[in-house]
């Protein structure tokens, strides 16, 4: 207090004023020439200070000093230190302090091996945890008089370091190992309303920004340009600006790191024309990706996307909602199934935000569809999905869902509504690369299902839920069970092979049916019916039973009613020539409904789907009893 409070001590207010917490122990002695004459040399104060066990702490620079010890001597002209020793919070460093002429600025030197997460003091607490580890630093701090210029900071800090043994655990382009050398500089600039700072990661990696003081009290960010293998323009515009080039970047970690933050609003974002090898986005890899965005209003903000599997536009408010939701609008987009189980058992509804995506084309998984529609809207623990719709051919899916989470328990629950409608259900099913089971056909399908996990966790083996199927005019054609997963889920698709009895080569190059109908209940990994029903020409078929989706077997009984006066006259012809057909054809008109009624065959299906036992158990009148019931 003596000296800044003396006049030469007027000159460092500005920046002692920035110091708080000073305490501990000193020698101090002062000594003050006043010149008798005046022609004599001009006034001369000296100030010796011993810190013996000082502390001093500076809020607003993130600077703790401890356990000062060592000598500093100030006169009017200059401040001097060869050696002060003291603690950088918690890490030991050596202090020099000169004084630059003729402007006077005082240069501090602090070196030491420090924590380096406590040089971003100044930054959030949240963004400070990805570093960890001590470095060899080496600071210096650059402290203007009071006399300096207006546009001349007060006070200029340049820290630089290799990094040796500090992680940086940030995603890529940031991620740093301990072991791994990488050479960091920043300047940092401050003035009385605002602070500027620059920064060199590696070889690859420049920022600079501004922060401007708000309230008088705190900085806030409110420009930031990151260039990536690329030089720094000049920083004219607020907000963030991102551009070039970079191998790799995880999108669904950095989703991580800003909730983790607390970011939730793009509006910092102002312009990003970035180039990269991969792109991991929602457990995806895309390649050769562009990205450029452009901010249009203060509302909202465009962007283009051009990579291997997602082609198209986006468009993200500042503000998303369900009124104004984050848009994306595709050409072409590429979904391959992870070679590993993705785990979303960490991710919550309130993870996501209101969006609505379109897609002319989907491939999914070597699959390919058209005209796709996702629209969501996200309520505190609840995801809605008002519409989730595409097209294969003339098939058309639609549905809904809902994604419900309780903190209570920390359990999920999702639940969705699938409506499947269309002609040549055969056609969809073979291009989609499930075969050629069935040829043509009408399908209505129906289904309500739950399962407790998130929303994109679903598992056929969890689910639960019922459903009813009808399909109409069709063909089943002759091919195993296993090539045929549709139809060959309910045991169909072997009858016209293995089922046929006597009228075998009327049906061994498909049957034919008018309707296939019925109604499921899936559990517990098992699927049941008890009024599964084919309607053809050829003959009426009744299943009941269930089939295990985890354990992908069958325990069903069938029943078959062959028409057998509808193939009595093709049997004839084959067997003994075409008059034998003939006669059999007058046969069948005379005793009609009496032949179609003879005979009813039960058969018991076991085994896996890739080799079912299909077991003969009897032949009776079908009008003697009804089919079983099969319980669970």
């Amino acid at each position: 207090r003596i000296w800044i409070d003396s006049p030469v001590g007027q000159r460092y207010r500005k920046i002692v004023s920035n110091l708080d917490g000073l305490g501990g122990d000193i020698n101090g002695k002062i000594r003050i020439r006043l010149p008798l004459h005046s022609d004599d040399d001009e006034q001369q104060v000296l100030v010796n200070v011993d810190f013996m066990n000082a502390i001093v702490k500076s809020r607003n620079w993130g600077l703790y000093l401890s356990q000062i010890k060592g000598a500093l001597q100030i006169t009017q002209n200059e401040i001097f230190a060869n050696r002060i020793n003291a603690k950088f919070f918690d890490d030991p460093v050596g202090i020099r302090i000169t004084t630059e002429a003729p402007a006077g600025d005082v240069v501090v030197d602090v070196n030491g091996v420090v924590e380096s997460a406590n040089l971003l003091k100044r930054l959030p607490d949240k963004i400070a945890q990805y570093v960890s580890g001590k470095s060899d630093w080496q600071i210096r701090l650059v402290i203007a008089p009071e006399s300096a210029p207006d546009q001349q900071p007060y006070l200029q800090i340049s820290a630089a370091s290799e990094l040796r043994n500090t992680q940086i655990s940030l995603p890529q382009p940031f991620t740093k190992a301990a072991a791994d050398s990488s050479r960091v500089s920043a300047e940092i600039r401050f003035f009385p309303q605002q602070v500027r700072f620059t920064t060199d990661l590696g070889s690859d990696i420049r920022s600079r920004g501004i922060l401007l003081l708000v309230n008088g009290q705190d900085f806030e960010l409110d420009s930031l340009e990151l260039a990536f293998a690329a030089e720094l323009e000049s920083l004219t515009r607020r907000g963030l600006i991102l551009h070039g080039f970079a191998e790799e970047i995880s999108v669904d970690d950095w989703m991580t790191v800003f909730r983790g933050s607390g970011v939730t609003s793009p509006a910092l974002l102002k312009d990003a024309d970035l180039d990269f090898d991969r792109v991991i986005a929602f457990n995806q890899m895309l390649e050769d990706v562009q990205v450029d965005v452009r901010q249009i209003d203060e509302q909202r903000f465009l962007g283009e996307i051009q990579s291997s599997i997602a082609t198209g536009r986006f468009k993200v408010p500042n503000q998303i909602s369900a009124k104004t939701p984050l848009v994306v609008d595709l050409e072409y987009l590429r979904l391959e199934k992870p070679e590993q189980e993705a785990d979303y058992s960490a991710l919550l509804p309130s993870d996501l935000v209101d969006f609505r995506l379109s897609s002319k084309t989907l491939v999914f998984h070597d699959m390919l569809f058209n005209d796709v529609m996702i629209e969501a809207r996200q309520a505190g623990n609840k995801l809605h999905i008002d519409n989730l719709s595409l097209r294969r051919d003339e098939i058309k899916l639609s549905s809904k869902a809902q994604w419900e989470y309780d903190p209570g328990s920390e359990s999920h629950l999702s639940s969705v509504n699938l409506n499947l409608e269309g002609p040549e259900l055969g056609q969809a099913i073979a291009g989609l690369g499930f075969g050629d089971s069935i040829t043509d056909g009408t399908i209505e399908f129906n289904g309500d299902f739950t399962w407790p996990a998130p929303l994109p966790g679903f598992d056929l083996e969890k689910f639960q839920g019922d459903a009813s199927l009808k399909i109409k005019d069709g063909v089943l054609n002759n091919v195993d069970p296993g090539s045929g997963r549709l139809v060959g889920l309910l045991s169909l698709s072997a009858l016209p092979r293995r089922l046929s009895l006597d009228f075998s080569d009327v049906v061994i190059e498909g049957m034919e049916f008018s309707k296939i109908s019925g109604t499921y209940r899936i559990d517990d990994g098992t699927l049941f019916t008890t009024d599964t029903r084919l309607e053809g020409p050829a003959a009426k078929i009744k299943i009941a039973g269930k089939t295990g989706i985890r354990e992908r077997d069958y325990d069903q009984v069938i029943r078959v009613t062959p028409k057998i006066r509808q193939t009595l006259p093709l049997i004839g012809a084959v067997s003994a020539g075409s008059s034998v057909g003939w006669g059999l054809l007058l046969l069948q008109n005379l005793f009609k409904k009496a032949i179609d009624d003879a005979v009813e065959v039960e058969y018991k299906v076991t085994g896996s789907w890739d080799d079912p036992q299909i077991e003969l158990i009897k032949a009776v009148d079908e009008n003697q009893q009804e089919l079983p019931k099969l319980e669970r």
